[in-house]
């Protein structure tokens, strides 16, 4: 019993198909990982700006009171919902907290 199809136009699209097939699949996961690495490559961007205008702005000002006293500067350098900020002492005590999801609190602890 013979699988392979007897007429030639039969066996060319066959061929046809699987060589698309196996190029498109490959097209769409190289695509897919391109896309995947330039992602993670912006969002590393995107937090080593955030850090940096953080500490120009906590070395800037005078002191950790007076950044507590202005929290919108925070809101607005976070841009969206999900970030968090933590501002911790060289003693690893939680100066500033701001937590988009939770509570806001932007007390000393």
């Amino acid at each position: 019993m013979n699988w392979w199809p007897r007429t030639l136009s039969l066996r060319l699209a066959m061929m046809f198909a699987l060589v698309s097939a196996l190029l498109l699949g490959a097209v769409g996961f190289y695509l897919y990982h391109s896309l995947q690495r330039e992602i993670a490559w912006r969002d590393d961007q995107a937090l080593l700006g955030r850090l940096a205008r953080i500490q120009a702005l906590i070395h800037d000002s005078a002191s950790l009171d007076a950044l507590r006293t202005r929290p919108q500067l925070y809101d607005n350098m976070l841009g969206n919902r999900d970030s968090l900020l933590w501002v911790v002492d060289n003693h690893d005590q939680l100066q500033i907290d701001i937590n988009p999801l939770a509570p806001v609190s932007y007390t000393h602890l």
